[in-house]
Protein backbone atom coordinates (compact mmCIF):
# COMPACT_ATOMS: atom_id res chain seq x y z
CA UNK A 1 0.00 0.00 0.00
CA UNK A 2 1.10 3.59 -1.23
CA UNK A 3 0.23 6.67 1.20
CA UNK A 4 0.24 9.92 1.06
CA UNK A 5 1.00 12.13 3.73
CA UNK A 6 1.25 15.82 4.06
CA UNK A 7 4.83 17.36 4.59
CA UNK A 8 3.44 19.05 7.69
CA UNK A 9 2.85 15.98 9.34
CA UNK A 10 5.94 14.74 8.70
CA UNK A 11 7.39 17.28 10.13
CA UNK A 12 5.74 16.87 13.49
CA UNK A 13 8.01 13.47 13.48
CA UNK A 14 10.48 13.91 16.44
CA UNK A 15 13.16 11.61 14.45
CA UNK A 16 15.75 12.43 12.28
CA UNK A 17 15.25 9.75 10.40
CA UNK A 18 13.72 9.67 6.68
CA UNK A 19 10.30 10.55 6.73
CA UNK A 20 9.15 6.90 5.34
CA UNK A 21 11.03 5.52 7.87
CA UNK A 22 10.45 7.23 10.69
CA UNK A 23 6.99 7.55 10.10
CA UNK A 24 6.91 3.38 9.82
CA UNK A 25 8.84 3.12 13.16
CA UNK A 26 6.11 5.44 14.84
CA UNK A 27 3.14 3.33 13.48
CA UNK A 28 4.89 0.19 14.55
CA UNK A 29 5.51 1.66 18.18
CA UNK A 30 1.69 2.50 18.35
CA UNK A 31 0.56 -0.63 17.38
CA UNK A 32 2.91 -2.14 19.44
CA UNK A 33 1.86 -0.18 22.67
CA UNK A 34 -1.65 -0.62 21.98
CA UNK A 35 -0.94 -4.34 22.02
CA UNK A 36 -1.86 -5.46 18.51
CA UNK A 37 1.44 -6.73 17.69
CA UNK A 38 4.91 -8.03 19.31
CA UNK A 39 7.67 -6.09 20.19
CA UNK A 40 9.55 -8.43 17.56
CA UNK A 41 7.10 -8.21 14.96
CA UNK A 42 7.08 -4.01 15.42
CA UNK A 43 10.86 -4.20 14.97
CA UNK A 44 9.92 -5.86 11.56
CA UNK A 45 7.13 -3.28 10.83
CA UNK A 46 9.85 -0.77 11.05
CA UNK A 47 12.44 -2.30 9.54
CA UNK A 48 14.30 -2.38 12.45
CA UNK A 49 16.40 -4.73 14.32
CA UNK A 50 14.86 -5.73 17.43
CA UNK A 51 17.37 -4.57 19.82
CA UNK A 52 17.18 -1.07 18.05
CA UNK A 53 13.45 -0.70 17.74
CA UNK A 54 13.50 -1.28 21.56
CA UNK A 55 16.22 1.12 22.41
CA UNK A 56 14.05 3.47 20.05
CA UNK A 57 11.05 2.96 22.01
CA UNK A 58 12.89 3.70 25.42
CA UNK A 59 14.32 6.67 24.26
CA UNK A 60 11.00 8.11 22.73
CA UNK A 61 9.13 7.20 26.39
CA UNK A 62 7.04 4.15 24.87
CA UNK A 63 5.98 1.83 27.22
CA UNK A 64 6.67 -1.80 26.61
CA UNK A 65 3.56 -4.09 27.26
CA UNK A 66 5.18 -7.76 27.50
CA UNK A 67 3.38 -10.20 25.35
CA UNK A 68 3.30 -13.95 25.78
CA UNK A 69 5.45 -13.77 22.26
CA UNK A 70 7.93 -11.46 24.00
CA UNK A 71 8.56 -13.36 26.63
CA UNK A 72 8.99 -17.12 24.71
CA UNK A 73 11.65 -14.71 22.48
CA UNK A 74 13.27 -13.70 25.91
CA UNK A 75 13.38 -17.37 27.60
CA UNK A 76 14.92 -18.38 23.94
CA UNK A 77 17.77 -15.92 24.24
CA UNK A 78 18.59 -16.28 27.84
CA UNK A 79 18.55 -20.50 26.95
CA UNK A 80 21.40 -19.46 23.92
CA UNK A 81 23.29 -17.21 26.44
CA UNK A 82 23.08 -19.94 29.07
CA UNK A 83 24.70 -22.71 26.61
CA UNK A 84 27.25 -20.38 24.77
CA UNK A 85 28.96 -19.36 28.60
CA UNK A 86 28.37 -22.93 29.92
CA UNK A 87 25.72 -22.46 33.05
Amino acid sequence: MTVTVPDEFCRLLDDDMQTDVGLRTHLAAHFYSLGKVSVGKAAEMAGMERRFFEQWLHEHGVDMPWQESDLEHEISYAKQLSYKTGK
